[in-house]
């Protein structure tokens, strides 16, 4: 719930639906461009969403592809910091500064396609799933996760406004997420949760 479902969904709709169209359109980008750039993540969640289900019902273990979504997230919230970077977005590199943007979303996608499916089936196994009922715990799960829908739009808005509107702010929010999905594979020692008789 802390390290995994509220960050990501905060990171939704905090940068890919609220701050990141800001940022690029303040840096000079086609609302088309960055209405493209934007369905890259929507892309990446599909594609990886449909082989992430699959890969946990063949290993039947949920918490390396949770770690795996978190991490790359992380990642991909780095590169798309990177797009007002100067030497990327002046000169012969301004092509490179546009693919590493891409790169960042479509793997940021990825990695939430990695995360929405396989953390219902990780709730579900955990011993408060047990105790309430795996349809209770689901429910409470969704009902909790909206804590990262309403803050995450706040919180990054507070981060550019520190950072003075500068896309920096968003590796602040990657490097939160790499140290968030590091803490929740120590806490779980890399297993999914046992389920108890």
């Amino acid at each position: 719930m802390l390290f995994i479902g509220i960050p990501t969904k905060g990171i939704l709709t905090g940068v890919t639906i609220f701050a990141l169209p800001l940022i690029l359109s303040r840096l000079q980008y086609a609302q088309e461009d960055v209405g493209q750039i934007v369905m890259l993540y929507s892309g990446g969640v599909l594609i990886s969403s449909a082989y992430a289900s699959r890969m946990v019902d063949r290993l039947g273990r949920t918490s390396g592809v949770l770690f795996l979504g978190a991490l790359g997230s992380g990642i991909g919230l780095i590169l798309i910091s990177l797009v007002s970077w100067n030497t990327l977005a002046t000169g012969n590199l301004a092509y490179l500064g546009v693919g590493v943007l891409m790169t960042g979303m479509a793997l940021l996608g990825l990695a939430h396609g990695l995360i929405n499916a396989p953390i219902i089936t990780h709730i579900a196994k955990t011993p408060t799933a047990n105790e309430m009922g795996q349809s209770s715990a689901a429910s409470l799960y969704r009902l909790l996760e909206r804590i990262g829908h309403i803050s995450g739009p706040t919180i990054v808005g507070y981060l550019l406004l520190a950072n003075q509107d500068s896309s920096f702010a968003l590796s602040w929010i990657g490097g939160a997420m790499i140290v968030f999905s590091l803490l929740f594979l120590i806490r779980l020692g890399g297993t999914t949760p046992k389920a108890t008789s």
